[in-house]
């Protein structure tokens, strides 16, 4: 590995793992990396992954750019996410 890695955050009981970048990033374009290659938070997580033992591989992945969350089912890796606005994530935990 010729790049410094590091998951933002993973949780261990539901195997998800966390990718996030700035609220002022632009979210789908790539972002320039350790190694110098540039990656959507997606690819970033997805390369993550690919780098963990089988057992530890996410079933989720969750990134945002603290306006949005981005979800992700492994089990369909080429679907599209589920979108969640960070304002109605707030009404939900009200």
């Amino acid at each position: 590995m010729d790049y410094t890695s590091f998951i933002d955050g993973f949780i261990d009981t539901t195997k998800g793992l966390i990718e996030s970048n700035g609220r002022n990033k632009r979210f789908f374009d790539g972002i320039r990396q350790s190694d110098g290659g540039l990656l959507s938070p997606f690819e970033q997580a997805k390369r993550y992954s690919a780098n963990l033992p089988y057992s530890k591989r996410p079933c989720w992945i969750f990134t945002s750019n603290f306006k949005q969350f981005f979800v992700y089912d492994m089990e369909q890796p080429n679907g599209e996410p589920a979108v969640i606005q960070f304002k109605d994530l707030c009404l939900i935990i009200d």
